[in-house]
């Protein structure tokens, strides 16, 4: 699931920022999977956008994985839109992977690849809420979240069928689509941001993020990197040890 929180002032709203095909768009309402490739930088327009229509004030941007990028594109553009980002475990390609990424898409490869094809493939759909919940506690990648993290998912992050079966919002073609795509002059993005950012740097994530961090951290020095304990999925693990390491940020 794709999410970026934007808050519009301490001790004030929070405002949830879907992207197109995830969560209650009406893409994920229909489930029809996007089948073009993603338009990572369109996404951060459609995030300003709604960002703008909800709040006269800049706000704090927070968005993990696909969405810390997407809300960096978005600051980078829209310079007045947020006062910080704080960032969880932002998928920031560095240029050599990006440089493969083009190569391999241009040959066709890059679709055919294992994991792209295993994301496509996930299942998709489940007859109820408990065996949707039993299923994906199996599988790796959902194995050490947080039961009330996997329940939110579960609850949030699938649609809900009048006859009780559940499917997810985000259609597994338009995952691997995501997958499958890449951000458009993000490492320009990365050095005309202008406000604050803290990029909290999974100890057990992918090693290009870590790598990509300490690339931005040179070449922007309002980019800062914080480690944290943890997989990719760390704000799912570790729910409460990730929330306070956000309000200890935001108390600086």
């Amino acid at each position: 699931m794709a999410r970026q929180i934007h808050q519009a002032h301490p001790d004030s709203q929070w405002l949830f920022t879907d992207l197109p095909g995830h969560g209650l768009t009406s893409t994920s309402k229909e489930t029809q999977p996007i089948l073009t490739e993603p338009d990572w930088n369109r996404m951060a327009e459609q995030v300003a956008a709604s960002v703008r229509r909800r709040s006269s004030e800049p706000v704090v941007g927070i968005g993990h994985s696909l969405g810390g990028v997407v809300t960096l594109l978005a600051a980078a553009q829209y310079p007045t839109l947020f006062s910080r980002l704080i960032l969880i475990d932002p998928v920031i390609y560095s240029t050599e992977v990006l440089a493969f990424q083009a190569i391999m898409k241009a040959t066709g490869l890059w679709q055919k690849r294992p994991f792209i094809r295993r994301v496509r493939d996930r299942q998709q759909r489940w007859p109820d809420k408990n065996t949707a919940l039993a299923s994906l506690r199996r599988k790796a990648l959902y194995r050490d979240w947080h039961d009330e993290a996997l329940n939110a998912f579960v609850s949030y992050a699938m649609t809900h069928h009048e006859n009780g079966e559940l499917s997810l919002a985000c259609h597994p073609q338009t995952e691997a689509a995501i997958f499958a795509s890449r951000p458009r002059r993000l490492w320009p993005a990365v050095k005309q941001v202008c406000c604050p950012v803290d990029i909290l740097i999974a100890s057990e994530s992918y090693g290009f993020i870590r790598r990509a961090v300490g690339r931005a951290e040179r070449v922007n020095h309002r980019v800062r990197g914080v480690p944290v304990p943890g997989s990719h999925c760390t704000a799912m693990e570790n729910p409460q040890f990730i929330a306070s390491e956000i309000q200890n940020l935001l108390r600086e």
